[in-house]
């Protein structure tokens, strides 16, 4: 004969597989909603090619920064011109400024003071090949911890990516020179040529 507290544990066990069952059931109508609602994708903070740009120029606190784009498509420094910096990573971080995402625009933005922007802690002003140019102001870090406020040139107002524009930011904060190496004739040291001395 079947306990009494068998049956209970198998009652208890088949309630809790009909409540998994229901809240499985009502989660994959939330799931075909999600699937038919299609996602607004974010926008870039500039609507710019790499290919379109002759020079940035990125200055704050720390100093002023210039890069300019050569013909063979890297991204060297013009100034501090005493400077050595690997193009590799001056190129991804100049890349990756030009497709730090939008967060958000605000519509009606508080006083450019209370977001940083009166007086922005980065400029950065991109030449373009036409001859023309563009200016981003980054103002203070938003209270979330993970995005700046930047102004545009046209006075927008935007909420960005921290993360992504610090890569940028680090140009002038952080710059990755090149160090040079220096190669130094190989020595026979008494250790590594063979059995020790009587």
């Amino acid at each position: 004969m079947v306990r009494r507290s068998t049956w209970i544990v198998l009652g208890v066990f088949i309630a809790l597989l009909a409540v998994f069952w229901v809240v499985q059931r009502s989660g994959n109508g939330v799931e075909e909603d999600a699937e038919v609602t299609p996602q607004a994708t974010a926008a870039s903070l500039l609507d710019l090619d790499e290919n379109q740009i002759a020079q940035v120029q990125l200055s704050g606190a720390e100093g002023q920064v210039i890069y300019e784009y050569s013909q063979d498509g890297n991204w060297t420094l013009r100034e501090p011109a005493r400077e050595l910096v690997d193009p590799a990573s001056a190129g991804l971080a100049i890349r990756q400024f030009f497709t730090v995402r939008v967060l958000n625009t605000l519509a009606t933005p508080p006083a450019l003071s209370a977001m940083g922007l009166d007086t922005a802690a980065y400029t950065a002003t991109l030449s373009l090949k036409d001859g023309s140019t563009e200016q981003v102001f980054v103002g203070d870090v938003a209270p979330t911890g993970g995005s700046y406020y930047v102004r545009k040139q046209d006075g927008s107002v935007l909420v960005v990516s921290k993360y992504s524009l610090d890569t940028f930011l680090d140009l002038l904060r952080n710059p990755q020179y090149v160090r040079p190496t220096s190669t130094l004739p190989a020595e026979t040291s008494p250790l590594a040529t063979g059995s020790p001395a009587p």
